[in-house]
């Protein structure tokens, strides 16, 4: 497979994207899915500047380090982080 070309790269995020969100458990069109670093001292790169540009292997190991949350959730989550050092995102109920 030649995982240079940017639908094999698509592909990779958007297969990563193709799980239920972790906090509230439904899965949405990938569109509507976002990927967020479970621990964001591990970020190194940004997986969108990678999907263009950058080593698949290294746009592999950031998915890896990735959970799939819907954009609801993900805006939730970093309104949390921004009023507290951490988020504990498993454990996060929705009303």
């Amino acid at each position: 497979m030649n995982q240079r070309g940017p639908k094999n790269r698509q592909k990779l995020v958007d297969d990563a994207k193709s799980n239920p969100c972790v906090i509230c458990n439904i899965q949405y069109p990938i569109p509507v899915m976002d990927l967020h670093h479970a621990d964001n001292s591990e970020k190194t790169v940004s997986i969108t500047g990678l999907i263009r540009t950058g080593p698949y292997v290294d746009l592999q190991k950031e998915v890896d380090k990735c959970v799939p949350l819907c954009a609801n959730c993900h805006r939730m989550i970093h309104k949390l982080e921004d009023c507290s050092n951490t988020v504990s995102y498993t454990h996060l109920t929705l009303p």
